[in-house]
């Protein structure tokens, strides 16, 4: 069934209206720095990981740069994906408000990525594995291959931007929260666990049934 001109208008709208909203939230975004965004994208991702228990700080400084505090629930295989995906949640943040990145500044969460991706690789762990992520058509992706100096396997560089998908899916899911925690953030400086619980709600917990059953696979 066609839709009516009105429908159409209507639609033309709403879709306006959210350009508008998004290009309004990007602006404040902006005010809060690269810093803030990028640790703030790490939080997001961690925060809500079932493999991650919790965050016991966060804190942006001119001087000493960012730092993320976070404690593993529990470390096995599956986490890799989970531990891929908020290395290069930095990467994503920043590419989601100013649409680039640094690779320099970034160079520990790629080298750490890497490592990661290559881990998942020589454990011929194929990319299709991932696809429990639930991916945006037509996300940008950076181009890894061009920020290494040496040339990397291409199933690595694969499982990267798998990663990097994954955490990009998370900022936008929760938008709003990205936002917010930015900005307290570059207000305070500092936020502790009971800061981000108050600002993200309950993090994301495995029940111990779920624990035990994935430590039996391995």
């Amino acid at each position: 069934m066609s839709k009516t001109w009105l429908e159409i208008w209507i639609e033309a709208l709403f879709q306006r209206t959210r350009r508008d909203a998004r290009r309004a939230d990007i602006a404040r975004l902006r005010l809060c720095g690269w810093l803030t965004v990028h640790e703030s994208a790490h939080v997001i991702v961690s925060w809500f990981s079932p493999f991650v228990s919790s965050i016991t700080s966060v804190n942006v400084s001119d001087s000493d740069g960012g730092q993320v505090v976070a404690l593993l629930h529990f470390d096995c295989p599956p986490f890799d994906w989970d531990i891929l995906s908020i290395d290069l949640a930095g990467i994503a943040g920043e590419l989601s408000v100013f649409d680039t990145f640094n690779p320099k500044k970034s160079r520990a969460d790629l080298l750490s990525a890497l490592e990661i991706a290559e881990r998942l690789r020589m454990r011929c762990v194929e990319p299709e594995t991932a696809m429990l992520w639930k991916f945006r058509s037509g996300a940008p992706v950076p181009d890894f291959a061009q920020v290494f100096r040496e040339t990397k396997p291409r199933e690595t560089l694969k499982l990267m931007k798998i990663g990097y998908w994954h955490a990009r899916e998370v900022i936008l899911d929760k938008w709003p929260l990205f936002m917010r925690l930015a900005e307290e953030l570059t207000d305070r400086k500092t936020l502790d666990e009971c800061d981000l619980e108050k600002i993200l709600g309950a993090p994301t917990v495995m029940d111990e049934a779920s624990v035990k059953f994935i430590r039996s696979m391995y």
